[in-house]
């Protein structure tokens, strides 16, 4: 056997068990934009749990529905309010890669848009069916999973 047939042979070997053990499939290597995504996801995360945490007390675990306008209003501005904004910061202060800048900062816009809604107008945020339609649907498109809902 020539060394050049030999080194075909090898050659070939180590690139089927690469693409059998999933090398060069482009899964095995986390994106700079996937590892942004998992990072905001992560914080975005954490700040849902602490939300959900922080609203019980005006729930009581039966939703909004119940909330009379004064005591929605001092959820919403004391509570969801300020913490969906906290998020929204902490989300735009990621680094993210460039070519994704505009499409983010859009996405972010949108959902500090919607927190500024809340803010706002309380009673109709708590009474509305969906919202954060917008930003959650630019969400999943970009590739999140948990930023952009509540």
């Amino acid at each position: 056997m020539s060394s050049r047939r030999a080194l075909g042979g090898v050659a070939g070997f180590l690139c089927a068990a690469a693409l059998v053990g999933g090398c060069g499939s482009g899964d095995s290597e986390p994106t700079p934009k996937s590892e942004y995504i998992e990072e905001a996801d992560a914080t975005c995360a954490r700040q849902t749990r602490k939300i959900h945490r922080l609203i019980v007390p005006y729930t009581e675990g039966k939703g909004y529905a119940h909330l009379s306008a004064p005591e929605a209003k001092k959820m919403v501005r004391k509570v969801l309010a300020p913490a969906l904004g906290y998020e929204v910061r902490s989300v735009r202060i990621l680094v993210l890669p460039e070519k994704y800048v505009p499409r983010v900062l859009h996405f972010l816009d949108v959902w500090q848009q919607g927190v500024d809604k809340a803010e706002a107008d309380p009673v109709a945020f708590i009474h509305a069916k969906e919202p954060f339609a917008e930003d959650e649907r630019l969400a999943r498109e970009f590739g999140f999973e948990i930023c952009g809902s509540l």
